[in-house]
Formats: C-alpha cells, structure tokens, sequence
C-alpha cells in the first residue's frame, strides 16, 4: 500500500469548538479519504485528599493516573471504520493496570443503519455513551468511595448496579431518522457475570428524540464508537434531546446466588439541554436521569428468605460556562447530584440509600484538549446499609476533595 501522506490533525481545535470528536488521535496517516488512521495519546492526572473510610483512619492524599490511554481509529475503506483504545493506569499504591477499554469496527452502510461490532459502549443510560474525556465532573457517576469495604455483608457488591457498567463485547445496530430527529441502537452482548459459560444474551436498546421541528438541534455524536458529550460549548445550536433505554441480561446461575436465575432488567428516561443565553457570553448545560433496575440483587431478608431486589438511579448535572477568555482559558461552574436506593438486607437493617453531591470548576484551556478540573465531592450512605457500616466502624460519609489535569493529544 502506497501511503500519500503524513498529516497532523487539529484535534484541540475540534474540541474548543464542542462537536464530537470524529478522529479520535492528533496524527493522521492517511492514504485517500476512504482510507487512513489517525493516533493519538490522552492522559488524566489527579490530586486527591479523601476523608477517612474507617475510625481510627486517617485523610489520604495521593496523585494517580486514572486513564492514560493510546487511542486509535480511521477507516478502512468507505463503509468500515475501526476504533480502539487501550488504557493505563496508576492508582495511588503504584499498582498497574492495562486493558482494552473498547475497539472494534463500525460498518457505515447508510445513516439509517450501521453495525459496531467489538468491545462497545452499551447503549442503556446517556452516561454510558459519555467517556471521562468528554465528561464534566472528574469521579464517576455514582463515585462509592466505601465499595471495597461492603465485605461485611457477603454478596452485596456496591451501589452501582453491574448494568450500568459501560463497554460490553458485543455487536450493535444503530442509525438515525430525519436528520437526527430520531435515533436508535439495539444492542446484542455477551450475559453478565455467571458460573457456567454464556448461554444467551445481554439485550439492550435506547432511542433518543430531539424535536427539531421547533428549532432545536441533536447533539453531535461520534457515529464510529457512538460517544456523545456533556457539553458542547455552545457551537452545535440549542439542543434538547430525550431518551428511552432498556437492559436484560443474566447476572446468575441457579443456587450461584440463590435458589434460582438472576435476569436483571433495567428502564431509564433522561433529557440533555443546552443554550447559550441570549445577550450574555453563558452556555448553559443540563441533564437529567431516572433509571430502574428490577431483580437487580439476591439477598436473604430478616426471616431468612430469599428475596429478589431492585435498584433506583437518578441524578442531575447542571453547568454554565463563560464563553469568553479569563485568564488562559474559560471557567465553568457544576453542580451533580447522584441518588440510589438498592434494596438489601444488611445486619443493622434494610436497603442501601446513597446520596452524592458535587460542586466544582472546570477550567479549559483548550476545550476538552487541555482542562482542569478542580472541586469537591460528598458521598453520603443511609439506611440499613449506614447503620452497617457504623456498627463496623466504618464512616457513612466521605468527602474527597480533587484536581484533576486533563491533555488529549
């Protein structure tokens, strides 16, 4: 193959101004149109100082390298294109990790109707479809600082229900209608965690709704790994979309967590918004989030039975950015509130409440090419699982105080 090429991409350009990142990387190696690959490096370096978990604890402070990634996609020919990006990481003990954190290929025959194929984002809630990189607030959606200390009751494994784990292998179907008024995925996985091998399948779906007939505009999405974005810096128009998702999967054989099969099945509704407000240099974010998971977990009750139980999400974030240079770069105020109810049998009580607000700044440098991110969270535990933790000298509440440093190149 005759390369024609070498070409260095703008990819810090394509981010200040908001739209969806169609190349991943900042290199291009590029041939013709139809065929080229573009490669790049993105990186997250964070400052905690976390409250302590446990009494007779003490307050942390660490430096990590949450996600460093090597990223990579571009097209084969004028119907495939292929993505992947393999993530590093260092957590504050100097532990390693490396992974596959998604690839796979994206078969674009018409806008109507396209395949992705690989390790892919599941297409349930919109925060599975938004990577850390294109997020505003620096812990993740439903942060459960206490998770690794729920060892005191067998079973329970956190908060954050296993659907709304973000990547899965699997194939999906999506595509769009009138221009974006309308857009869809079906997705087929592989089950979730079980004793035997996969005998079925993970099924997940989500439509979304944008009324363009009054004016407003679909977010601009990445249609290779289907990425969307929590802001868009005001350049893609006034936009409102609305969506619908299911999940289905297996999480359980028979007698692996209790008398029978565990097939969780989840419902979510959320609404993103943005504007920038007339007359003023303000760009204005929203979103909201309501999700339920029925026979989410398996546990005993008080009299010994077996019960299954369900899973209540929600959230809402909200940012306004100053459209205009400050210093370096422009400021933006955010707020988040996660909420969660998992029912539960603890051995202080029932259920596992949980409540997490966050207020920070995100300052951009050069959009989300080079930001930092800078604030505070509280996570909050009530409840049965509360009285749990308290009775083992665990704290109900954390508080992490964080800067985080942003560079995609």
């Amino acid at each position: 193959m005759k390369v024609a090429k070498w070409k260095v991409l703008s990819l810090a350009g394509a981010l200040v101004l908001g739209y969806a990142v169609n190349s991943q990387a900042g290199v291009q190696l590029k041939v013709n149109d139809n065929t080229y690959a573009n490669f790049g490096y993105w990186m997250l370096v964070k400052f905690d100082s976390q409250s302590k978990l446990a009494d007779g604890g003490k307050t942390t402070y660490a430096f990590t390298v949450p996600d460093a990634r090597i990223v990579l996609d571009g097209k084969i020919n004028k119907l495939t294109e292929f993505f992947a990006d393999v993530n590093m990481a260092v957590t504050a003990s100097g532990s390693q990790s490396a992974k596959l954190e998604e690839g796979g290929l994206n078969l674009s025959y018409t806008p109507i109707f396209q395949i992705r194929l690989g390790v892919v984002r599941v297409p349930f809630t919109r925060d599975q479809l938004v990577p850390v990189y294109t997020g505003i607030t620096a812990n993740e959606a439903f942060w459960d600082p206490q998770v690794t200390n729920f060892v005191i009751k067998p079973g329970f494994t956190g908060i954050k229900s296993s659907l709304l784990n973000t990547t899965n292998a699997g194939a999906v179907f999506h595509g769009e209608l009138q221009d974006g008024m309308i857009r869809y995925a079906f997705g087929l996985f592989n089950e979730g965690v079980r004793s035997n091998a996969y005998t079925g399948f993970g099924v997940a779906g989500r439509v979304e709704f944008t009324p363009t007939m009054v004016g407003f505009k679909p977010a601009p999405k990445n249609e290779a790994n289907g990425w969307e974005q929590e802001t868009y810096f005001g350049k893609a128009g006034d936009i409102l979309t609305v969506g619908l998702g299911f999940y289905r999967t297996t999480t359980a054989d028979k007698n692996q967590l209790g008398p029978d099969e565990l097939h969780p099945f989840g419902i979510t509704t959320d609404v993103f918004f943005e504007k920038k407000l007339p007359g003023t240099p303000v760009v204005l974010d929203l979103a909201g989030t309501y999700t339920h998971i029925s026979d989410d977990t398996y546990y005993t009750d008080a009299s010994g039975n077996w019960q299954k139980g369900s899973s209540n999400y929600y959230s809402i974030l909200a940012q306004g950015l100053l459209d205009q240079t400050v210093g370096i770069g422009k400021p933006a105020l955010y707020l988040r509130y996660d909420g969660a109810k998992v029912d539960y049998h603890f051995t202080k009580g029932d259920d596992a409440g949980y409540s997490r607000f966050t207020l920070g700044c995100n300052y951009y440098l050069n959009g989300e090419a080079e930001k930092v991110n800078f604030g505070i969270d509280y996570a909050k535990y009530s409840d049965g699982l509360k009285d749990t933790l308290k009775a083992n000298n665990y704290k109900d509440s954390v508080t992490d105080f964080f800067v985080q440093f942003q560079m995609m190149f």
